[in-house]
């Protein structure tokens, strides 16, 4: 998992590589940590991260976008989400940053 650019599409015909796991996302004082391991969030300093989810059997596609907080080691980091998008029509991609 890597970050993604500005308008790059995210839907059902893309793959994304990068490397890293998302092991689990946490709040402190009301922001959502994202503690990314390998990969490159741990260079970069935002970047869209793209997802899918389900509703009702139908997939629907959107981004995130992140803030590289802090690097703990040089294959650690955690991000800041600060937005977040998806497309209302199911099984409809979605630009990066949209």
């Amino acid at each position: 998992m890597g970050p993604l650019h500005l308008g790059d599409p995210i839907g059902p015909h893309q793959v994304f590589g990068g490397g890293g796991v998302l092991e689990t996302a946490y709040y402190v004082n009301g922001l959502c940590y994202l503690p990314f391991f390998g990969g490159l969030w741990s260079s970069a300093k935002s970047g869209y991260l793209g997802f899918s989810f389900q509703v009702g059997g139908q997939t629907y596609y959107g981004w995130a976008k992140l803030i590289n907080l802090k690097t703990f080691s040089p294959l650690d980091a955690a991000v800041k989400l600060v937005e977040y998008a998806y497309e209302n029509t199911p099984g409809m991609a979605i630009a990066a940053g949209q």
